[in-house]
């Protein structure tokens, strides 16, 4: 059995997403995501994606390139990417969150782990992302 291919990245919004056109974005995503079995989270947050893709590491890599290609998406970076044996969105075509919609604690600690990330400061070790995204799964 072939191990499922996970990425993490950070990208920042060219323009501001209202809830409507973030439910336009997600809608397209389930769909497209669906047909290439690619699983995961997103969580927008003050013009910041955050987003967890899992599935065939040539699907997920893909993606991602059409994702750095997307007007929409600048200074996209990978933050984490690992192989393991199974899915942690395995019910999700694309999950979403709202950085609010975690407890305060969380919530604060993701949108501090954002901008640190986005200004190339702290939080740069593969453990505390490992940490943080463990943290995030089990709010689901």
């Amino acid at each position: 059995m072939s191990k499922i291919y996970q990425l993490l990245y950070l990208s920042q919004s060219s323009e501001t997403f209202s809830m409507f056109r973030l439910d336009e974005l997600l809608q397209k995503s389930r769909l497209n995501n669906k047909a290439l079995n690619i699983t995961g989270l997103l969580i927008y947050n003050a013009g910041f994606f955050l987003q967890f893709l899992e599935g065939d590491k040539s699907n997920v890599q893909m993606l991602y390139k059409k994702i750095q290609n997307d007007s929409r998406h600048g200074k996209v970076k990978i933050l984490y990417e690992q192989k393991e044996d199974k899915r942690i969105f395995n019910e999700w075509d694309m999950a979403y969150k709202n950085v609010y919609d975690f407890n305060p604690q969380l919530s604060s600690l993701i949108t501090n782990f954002i901008f640190a990330k986005s200004k190339k400061t702290t939080l740069t070790k593969k453990e505390d992302i490992k940490e943080l995204f463990k943290a995030i799964i089990k709010e689901f």
